[in-house]
């Protein structure tokens, strides 16, 4: 977790070397070790502006940032939730420029239409090279509020059962249902260990994010939901 933080905060080894008196190599053997003193630790922590009870908290719990748009922002994309979905793939895949327009089948006009804008509406910084900076830092859990993000939420979700309908049962895909019948305790219990069971998956990412390469990692989306009615909806009269 250290080194998501030190990734997070944009110090490299040859930054942290610097200011600890150290080679680069030797500050990359000390990270890659996970061995250090208490008082090399402190003096890393100090480097990198955050204490050492952050540190193991944030080791424990994982690091969420909070994403939260202006008004003016969630009136244009809720207008244009296709501007939202390029920038989810920008910040919750960090997925580059390029990756999107492959994936998606986009020309380059479009790409910098939508790069342009969302430069414009303050939600990324268009960089040289065609790169956008969210402002965000990477390998973290982005936690949100607000209709967009609502709307949006349904709309990924019906996306994604209709993805997985004709793919059941291949790879990882899967969608089980299930028609329970629970006491109000037993309820309250199960969705408390779901919400566990969502925060152990979502730390594992976090971890499986700064230990591997990128090109080694599934892309999943986990989902899970609860919904106080019956297995069946309405039927019509005949």
């Amino acid at each position: 977790m250290l080194k998501i933080v030190l990734k997070n905060r944009k110090i490299t080894y040859r930054d942290l070397a610097s200011q600890l008196g150290m080679s680069e190599a030797g500050v990359k053997r000390l990270l890659n070790a996970g061995d250090c003193s208490m008082t090399r630790l402190l003096s890393i922590c100090k480097i990198a502006g955050i204490s050492l009870s952050d540190l193991l908290k944030a080791n424990e719990t994982g690091i969420t940032h909070e994403l939260r748009l202006t008004p003016s922002q969630q009136t244009f994309l809720q207008k244009n939730p296709h501007y939202f979905r390029y920038f989810c793939k920008l910040a919750v895949e960090e997925c580059t420029p390029q990756q999107i327009a492959t994936t998606c089948g986009l020309d380059h006009r479009s790409t910098m239409k939508y790069l342009r804008t969302l430069d414009k509406i303050g939600l990324i910084k268009l960089m040289p090279g065609e790169r956008a900076d969210t402002g965000l830092p990477s390998l973290v859990s982005l936690g949100a509020t607000g209709e967009i993000f609502t709307r949006e939420k349904y709309h990924s979700l019906a996306e994604i059962l209709n993805w997985i309908k004709p793919r059941e049962r291949e790879g990882y895909n899967t969608a089980p249902l299930y028609y329970l019948e629970l006491h109000p305790s037993t309820t309250k219990e199960l969705r408390s260990e779901l919400g566990e069971l969502v925060g152990r998956y979502a730390q594992r990412a976090l971890k499986d994010k700064a230990l591997h390469k990128r090109e080694n990692l599934l892309k999943l989306t986990f989902f899970y939901g609860l919904a106080e009615r019956g297995f069946v909806g309405n039927i019509p009269k005949l």
